[in-house]
């Protein structure tokens, strides 16, 4: 889901430092010096092309592709797969009567390295750092600013969840001027990340799942990728339900794993309050109960058959 917002790094070709008014932060710095509270720092990079591109987007980009490489392999075959996801889905939906909008590509491409290359920039530069909490605790004062967070919470491309984390972090400063249409996908993006939250944080802590929750988490997910997809009472942006496409062709992916190991479906019919109506309960055929019920009775006679020349 989260691939289809983010560009293909740009190399950088020149930087420009300008100071204005207004309540916004600065993008990134190398050298400056600590705005006062009226003062805003604004950092672009140009890309080999001439054409002024941010550098908090290339150098996010960089980072992203950096942190997930290895050397076997993996990076290009991950790659490769997103890929042909990206590809396939983009695919299904305008089958479906959805196409993408290249400028709405281009905004959704930028919005996450803008975000969490801020983050990043923030972090990283102890100067922009010191000017960032300065003026914090001044809008705080002003009372522009509520609630106890103080800091940009950073993206980590290994850490789940934290796509969510960096995004509200951002919501909730506003510290860079993002056009309105950005801020409208932003808010969408925080709304729809959600539905991975909750899933992503069972699946990260140790002896948990349940293997007998593994199924109804996908079950759950699928749902809420279909509904964020197929929603028509609001306004959800093309490039989202083609992401949400994307996503629900992995979640198919790996809930065909569980077919494929009966343990799962096993341990859903041993459950006392889940069974066989279970799946009944979750779009599961007659045909396709019976087949479970036929399965799981003959594991059991196989692995608890008695030897009658015992007894």
């Amino acid at each position: 889901f989260i691939s289809f917002f983010f560009k293909q790094k740009k190399s950088k070709k020149s930087i420009k430092i300008a100071k204005t008014n207004g309540r916004q932060l600065g993008q990134s710095a190398n050298k400056i010096q600590a705005p006062t509270e009226a003062e805003e720092v604004i950092l672009d990079v140009g890309d080999e092309d001439g054409d002024l591109v941010d550098g908090v987007i290339a150098e996010e980009s960089e980072l992203t592709v950096d942190a997930i490489q290895d050397d076997d392999g993996h990076a290009a075959f991950n790659n490769s797969v997103a890929r042909s996801v990206h590809d396939c889905a983009i695919r299904d939906m305008e089958n479906m009567g959805v196409y993408l909008d290249e400028e709405e590509v281009q905004m959704a491409s930028h919005i996450f390295p803008k975000i969490s290359g801020l983050a990043r920039r923030v972090h990283d530069s102890p100067t922009l750092k010191e000017a960032f909490d300065n003026q914090v605790q001044a809008y705080k004062k002003s009372g522009e600013l509520s609630g106890d967070k103080n800091t940009l919470d950073r993206r980590v491309p290994t850490c789940w969840n934290s796509d969510l984390i960096c995004l509200e972090a951002h919501i909730h400063f506003k510290p860079y001027e993002l056009t309105e249409e950005e801020w409208n996908l932003a808010d969408l993006l925080d709304k729809a990340l959600v539905i991975f939250e909750k899933p992503t944080k069972l699946f990260s802590q140790s002896e948990v799942p349940m293997i007998v929750d593994v199924i109804p988490i996908l079950d759950n997910l699928r749902n809420e990728l279909i509904g964020l997809r197929d929603d028509t009472e609001n306004d959800v942006l093309d490039i989202v339900r083609v992401a949400s496409q994307a996503a629900l062709m992995m979640v198919d992916k790996y809930s065909l794993f569980t077919t494929d190991c009966d343990i799962y479906q096993f341990a859903i019919v041993l459950c006392p309050d889940r069974k066989l109506k279970w799946f009944k309960d979750h779009g599961f055929s007659a045909s396709e109960i019976k087949d479970i019920k036929k399965h799981i009775l003959a594991r059991f006679t196989q692995s608890y058959a008695t030897d009658k020349t015992s007894q």
